[in-house]
């Protein structure tokens, strides 16, 4: 979360050195991606996402290297 505020302070110094900045609201949000994308999904739905069975591959072939 650190990592996360002190990149957005850098953004921000960075871009007030071009441009004439006098406030910066920053806010803070969890998305839920899957409901987005699909508005009437619920329950196990959830557990079958678009990356379903991608960490069982990760381990049966990983990544080259």
């Amino acid at each position: 979360m650190q990592h996360k505020l002190d990149t957005h302070h850098r953004l921000i110094d960075k871009i007030r050195r071009i441009l004439p900045v006098i406030a910066v609201t920053i806010e803070v949000a969890a998305f839920d991606i899957q409901k987005i994308n699909n508005p009437t999904i619920e329950g196990e739905q959830y557990q079958y996402g678009e990356k379903y069975g991608f960490d069982n591959l990760h381990r049966i072939y990983p990544a080259p290297g």
